[in-house]
């Protein structure tokens, strides 16, 4: 493996770190979870006690990551930190349109092509 294959291998293993690390402190920043949890771990749980946001939240991870998200983290798979800033973009994306009112607009939008 060359020079730049081992400098954007250490690059992506950072930022997935990074990424992983700041889905933990989010998570932590909700009362109630444990230790080193993320937030689709979290959601996971939720869905397994029939609460609607887990369920709402693990189907929404397993379109946007194209995967079973949440049950590859109850069963211990690994999964990246990028997966979560994916979805976590997406959800605040689609939280400003539906707080915005824009969503009609982008719906009609779309009615349109």
């Amino acid at each position: 493996m060359g020079a730049p294959a081992k400098i954007w291998g250490a690059i992506y293993a950072w930022a997935d770190n990074l990424f992983e690390c700041t889905d933990m402190w989010l998570c932590a920043l909700i009362p109630g979870g444990l230790p080193k949890e993320t937030i689709s771990l979290r959601a996971a749980r939720a869905r397994q006690q029939g609460r609607a946001w887990g369920c709402i939240l693990c189907r929404w991870l397993s379109i946007s990551t194209r995967s079973h998200h949440c049950e590859n983290v109850l069963r211990g798979v690994a999964v990246t930190g990028f997966a979560a800033i994916s979805a976590a973009i997406q959800i605040g994306a689609l939280w400003f349109l539906v707080e915005y009112r824009v969503l009609p607009d982008v719906v009609r939008a779309i009615g349109r092509f």
